[in-house]
């Protein structure tokens, strides 16, 4: 019987980590949060947000959204400022 609970209880264990442990993957400089902070973008004044909290993919400290389109994520603060000074990297041709 002692048996039989430790094997129900370590199934209930192990299938409550398999379940709650993982959050979704996120795309580079981004971390996943149960409530999204509001991101800032660069080049743009802070947003203005709502209470309301959502799950979802945030810029990890140091790192603003980008405008660009064709590369949207997330960039450093620094970058970001390299960009506003001297516009997006163009390939050397």
């Amino acid at each position: 019987m002692l048996k039989l609970f430790a094997a129900v209880l370590l199934f209930v264990s192990i299938s409550a980590i398999a379940e709650g442990g993982a959050s979704p993957s996120c795309p580079p400089n981004q971390e996943y949060l149960q409530c999204m902070r509001c991101d800032q973008t660069c080049g743009s004044p802070p947003m203005s947000c709502t209470a309301q909290c959502v799950p979802g993919c945030s810029c990890i400290d140091g790192y603003v959204r980008t405008r660009d389109t064709s590369s949207p994520g997330c960039i450093s603060q620094r970058e970001c400022n390299r960009r506003l000074a001297y516009g997006p990297k163009k390939p050397c041709h």
